[in-house]
């Protein structure tokens, strides 16, 4: 039964352009805001059914009061349950650990959960290498073409979308099969 959605940050939920930004100005801009209105839309009906985590490899530099500021700012920190940045736990995606530590806090089995982002070789290779159903979102210009190519066997996503709002669909049909 699925019961959590883990999702990737930044390119994810949020541009990054939009996250660079914030640590520059320190503010969100209204255009950000109101471009930001189909993702808080769909996150807030998945949160009436699952419980949601964040997990994002950052630098050193980035800390937990960066990234909670980022997303009060963007009105999304009220729908995670939990926020696990690699900067604090000592590990990077794709390294398994970081999602046992997510998994364990958000209180789910890795077959009740899913990961949702837009780098094969972090998001989607760490979510398929522990037992996770993976999404992989390409929205249209993506930046990182060369992290979104599939090498192995082990990198490919159970989904493909380009949007986020076609998560509630994947969700409906995983739920639906079970």
């Amino acid at each position: 039964m699925l019961k959590a959605i883990i999702f990737d940050l930044g390119d994810t939920l949020i541009p990054n352009t939009y996250i660079e930004k914030f640590f520059v100005n320190g503010e969100i801009k209204n255009e950000v805001h109101n471009a930001l209105i189909p993702t808080i839309e769909t996150i807030s009906e998945l949160k009436k059914k699952y419980r949601l985590g964040i997990i994002t490899n950052v630098d050193k530099t980035v800390t937990t009061d960066h990234i909670h500021n980022v997303l009060q700012e963007t009105n999304l920190f009220r729908f995670f349950n939990v926020i696990t940045l690699s900067s604090v736990v000592n590990y990077d995606k794709p390294d398994k650990e970081i999602f046992e530590l997510t998994l364990k806090k958000l209180n789910v089995k890795v077959d009740e959960t899913i990961m949702v982002g837009d780098r094969i070789p972090f998001d989607i290779l760490g979510g398929n290498l522990i037992g996770m159903k993976t999404v992989f979102i390409k929205p249209n210009g993506n930046p990182f073409q060369n992290q979104d190519e599939i090498t192995n066997e082990k990198e490919k996503p159970t989904y493909k979308i380009q949007s986020l709002n076609e998560l509630i669909e994947i969700t409906n049909k995983i739920t639906s099969s079970e």
